[in-house]
């Protein structure tokens, strides 16, 4: 069985990882399919990008496919997508940028929830797929984004957590030392602080 993720987005590695384990662990085939982002920082076809995605496919076995290599007529199973596949709030150019109107044959479409970029492209892609996975109820009370087809199941980004040898080993920590790490706000934030960061640095 394949297991189709729409892939337009560098950041949807952190959603798609989890579920590609679990698809994996019941020996689906998983199969990205990737397409240009206008915006560079998310463009999985852009060259910095392109190296992170192939070292987390071959890292999973994951097959990439672009775009205009797949016949979305005869996709068939499970395609699993971030926010309807539409990306960014600019509507009329994202909406017709996205694979999902594409997608004519009869299979299962999930949209998963990538922070509140919802908000602004529910209503465009929700009659267009069979099931809506929210992180909680509360969003989709608080934001009045309500349908038959919710699902309210958590955020796939929590589900793929390091080990502490993978942690040391990525930021070039030594095991033996103690470290804390602190969420420090955004520069615009920082003056409205009552702690400063050389008091930071002292901790």
């Amino acid at each position: 069985m394949e297991i189709y993720f729409l892939f337009s987005s560098i950041s949807f590695l952190q959603y798609y990882i989890p579920i590609v384990i679990e698809c994996q662990k019941k020996k689906y085939k998983t199969i990205f399919i990737v397409r240009k982002n206008e915006k560079n920082y998310a463009n999985p076809l852009y060259k910095k990008n392109w190296k992170i995605l192939k070292k987390y496919t071959k890292k999973f076995n994951i097959t990439i496919k672009k775009d205009n290599e797949i016949k979305f007529k005869k996709l068939n199973n499970i395609i699993f997508m971030v926010d309807g596949d539409i990306y960014g709030p600019n509507r009329e150019r994202c909406i017709k940028e996205s694979l999902l109107s594409k997608i004519k044959s009869k299979c299962l479409k999930v949209s998963i929830q990538e922070h509140l970029n919802f908000k602004w492209n529910y209503e465009a892609y929700i009659d267009k797929v069979d099931i809506c996975v929210f992180p909680s109820k509360y969003y989709a009370t608080e934001y009045n984004k309500i349908s038959p087809k919710n699902l309210y199941l958590g955020n796939t980004k929590y589900d793929y957590i390091p080990n502490e040898t993978e942690i040391y080993r990525k930021y070039g920590l030594n095991s033996k030392d103690k470290h804390i790490l602190i969420f420090f706000p955004k520069k615009k934030f920082r003056k409205h602080l009552p702690i400063k960061r050389k008091e930071l640095e002292k901790i």
